[in-house]
């Protein structure tokens, strides 16, 4: 590991090596920055435990700064805010404490992913001159309406709407640029006053040869409050011949039990097998051998889990609207549907699983569309590209 003393070019900032799209993205975006030429290292604000990550092969190839290292026990104190998934203490507490610890010149230009993560690296702007990229998947105001309003939190929304929007305001206002995964949110973004809005899309390492099928969905997601994973289970049940694989991550872990609990009880235990996290490399060998990969939660900043299904040679049926879906094209690639469509997801399955071959004629065609325009080299130039414009 780099000693976080050493100067680097671009410093990839994000809050903790939690296992979703946004930490894969990051450390994939270092690892590629680097092969191209462009010193790089991966900035983590706080240190957690990552030897049983299931992307552990990918975070021995990068470098990597604990910032939090910096400090001393006692302030690195943090519990998570109550009714929040990610939102925790240190996200208030470091941007406050980091920068007596840090030099002026030691991160260079950062690229910070996430909205929380951006409270930092205003901080570190406002006391060391570092300009920063604000690589917004979701905005603090879409997060609220779209995951916590339903919850015991939306007696609070007339006040945390409005403070949302000031904060994504100041987000996109000290940002030397903002990074998006897609249109989705380019327009509310030039409404908070973001001139430099750019859409650059993740990579992804593509297969080098489709896979044999075998006749199985598989649904791919960090598992989180607002995924509802237990819509899954009212679309299998309309499907009473297929099977559908379910991995990634859980959070809190409380959420996979449960769940696991209402398949066991609905009687869907011989049509739905939970796999929980897995490593990258049976990840892919899960993706190769399913016939369709199935959405059901709108990731409308991106959905990573898409593209990494395409890559594989798998076909999908997903919530339409999302980044990924300005990649491929409605009834070629695979099929966008309005979020929790019953109906329509459920007839596109079937029509899927009923035609094993028109399925992989699509998963076909998608895999050929990312081999040509959507490796990690390509996205990593991107960055490049934009950084030397705007250096020039």
């Amino acid at each position: 590991m780099k000693s976080p003393r050493n100067s680097f070019l671009v410093s990839v900032l994000i809050d903790a090596l939690h296992s979703g799209g946004v930490e894969k993205v990051a450390l994939n975006q270092v690892l590629n920055l680097n092969k191209i030429g462009v010193k790089s290292n991966l900035v983590v604000l706080r240190r957690t435990d990552y030897s049983n990550h299931p992307f552990k092969e990918l975070i021995h190839k990068v470098p990597i700064v604990f910032l939090d290292d910096l400090l001393p026990p006692i302030l690195r104190t943090s519990f998570k805010v109550p009714f929040f998934s990610f939102l925790s203490l240190y996200h208030f507490s470091y941007p406050i404490l980091l920068p007596f610890v840090i030099a002026k010149k030691e991160l260079g230009l950062v690229i910070s992913h996430g909205t929380y993560t951006c409270f930092s690296a205003i901080l570190f702007r406002l006391t060391k001159g570092v300009d920063f990229y604000a690589y917004i998947w979701d905005p603090i105001y879409y997060i609220l309406q779209k995951v916590y309003l339903a919850g015991p939190i939306h007696i609070a929304s007339p006040i945390l709407l409005p403070v949302a929007r000031i904060v994504d305001w100041v987000i996109v206002k000290s940002a030397k640029g903002v990074l998006v995964g897609g249109k989705s949110h380019v327009n509310y973004l030039k409404s908070l006053g973001a001139q430099n809005v750019n859409i650059i899309y993740p990579g992804i390492e593509p297969l080098k040869k489709i896979s044999t099928k075998k006749n199985y969905l598989v649904s791919v997601t960090a598992w989180k409050e607002g995924k509802n994973p237990e819509y899954n289970l009212e679309i299998i049940s309309q499907l009473p011949n297929s099977r559908l694989v379910m991995a990634g991550s859980w959070y809190p872990s409380q959420l996979e039990r449960d769940f696991r609990d209402q398949v066991r009880k609905r009687g869907l235990a011989h049509q739905v097998e939970v796999k929980g996290k897995i490593s990258e490399t049976d990840l892919k060998r899960l993706y190769s051998k399913a016939l369709v990969f199935l959405q059901t939660h709108d990731d409308r900043g991106f959905g990573l889990s898409t593209l990494e299904a395409a890559s594989c040679g798998t076909t999908f049926v997903i919530p339409e609207g999302q980044g990924v879906c300005e990649l491929f094209e409605n009834g070629v690639d695979g099929y966008f549907l309005p979020e929790h469509d019953t109906t329509g997801i459920v007839k596109k399955l079937a029509l899927l699983l009923a035609n094993p071959s028109q399925a992989k004629a699509m998963g076909e065609h998608a895999w050929k569309k990312v081999v040509a325009n959507y490796s990690w080299e390509k996205h990593a130039l991107a960055i490049a590209n934009l950084i030397k414009g705007e250096r020039d």
